[in-house]
């Protein structure tokens, strides 16, 4: 999806002009209620931006760079599934972990999501806590990993440094 994206209108400029440190999460529903629901369900702990089809939802994404996506399969515009494709296609974007929720509850539903690199899988209807845990135990993993390749690039250059032989006169 290589185009040029056009300016999304301000979702909440309060928001995005603070000094908010709260993890940034962006949920894409095309169902308003099912959206503002998700809202409420994190809006103590995280930044929600809300989208309300897959390519508005992927223009955030482009845009915000999320710590975290949770979408709905089913959308007009551009599904879940291909809105995860295309983000696990980037580089940029790759990293970013994607929970998505339908009603659908065949195995197969389920894999299909997974190959495309979803990192979950939840149906409807689900429980609050449960999609909570799941978000924050995304998050804990994805920082933790952050800060083992730091602590790996941080050591690297010092070891080249240590390796190399002193050729001063």
């Amino acid at each position: 999806m290589q185009q040029t994206l056009a300016l999304l209108p301000e979702y909440n400029k309060q928001n995005k002009e603070s000094s908010d440190n709260r993890p940034t999460l962006l949920v894409v529903e095309d169902n308003e209620e099912m959206n503002n629901y998700l809202e409420d369900i994190f809006a103590t702990n995280y930044r929600v931006i809300k989208a309300f089809n897959g390519q508005e939802g992927y223009k955030y994404v482009i845009r915000e760079i999320p710590d975290l996506i949770i979408s709905d399969v089913m959308m007009p515009e551009m599904d879940g599934i291909e809105l995860t494709k295309e983000l696990k296609e980037e580089m940029t974007t790759s990293h970013i972990p994607v929970v998505l929720l339908s009603a659908k509850t065949a195995i197969e539903s389920k894999l299909q999501v997974l190959e495309y690199g979803a990192d979950d899988y939840i149906t409807k209807p689900f429980s609050a806590t449960y999609l909570k845990a799941r978000v924050d135990n995304l998050l804990a993993q994805r920082n933790k990993l952050q800060e083992l390749y730091r602590a790996n690039l941080m050591e690297k250059p010092q070891e080249e440094n240590a390796s190399q032989p002193d050729m001063s006169p």
